[in-house]
């Protein structure tokens, strides 16, 4: 008799007990690559701002407004330093990126790794590629804008 109240249904509908929703399994995220592309190409703004819609989307909203926060700080220690080292502009870009694919690892890696258990699939890299171009534009205008002024 036990083993007959242990079985499940064999009738019963497969989404009913099998399939796990999106809610379940976690939202879409950027991946950790995903964050450190656009932090690469366009500066440390893009990358966290690519962390503050993780931070966002699994509801963490002030973790999203203090990423953004961190990003601005980071872009004006980088310039800041920029002006006063004599080191080619790949060498921070490399750092910025290498520092931030670590800090997505620590802070996404867990739900990274259940979203992939659930077949839960990255969120579009289109959006990276618009992220980034916009805080391109973004900072080149602020850049330009200030060069005029202070010179």
């Amino acid at each position: 008799m036990s083993t007959l109240s242990t079985r499940q249904n064999p009738y019963a509908s497969p989404s009913s007990s099998q399939q796990l929703t999106q809610t379940e399994a976690g939202p879409k995220l950027f991946s950790e690559l995903h964050i450190a592309i656009a932090t690469f190409l366009a500066s440390s703004l893009a990358g966290m701002t690519l962390a503050a819609i993780n931070h966002y989307r699994l509801g963490n909203k002030i973790a999203a407004a203090v990423s953004l926060l961190i990003g601005a700080a980071i872009v004006a220690v980088v310039v800041g330093l920029s002006m006063l080292i004599p080191l080619p502009g790949l060498l921070f870009a490399l750092a910025q990126a290498g520092i931030a694919l670590a800090i997505a690892k620590a802070q996404f890696g867990k739900q990274y790794e259940a979203n992939q258990a659930n077949d839960v699939p990255n969120a579009n890299g289109w959006v990276v590629l618009g992220v980034t171009a916009a805080w391109t534009v973004v900072l080149v205008v602020a850049f330009l804008a200030l060069s005029t002024i202070l010179f």
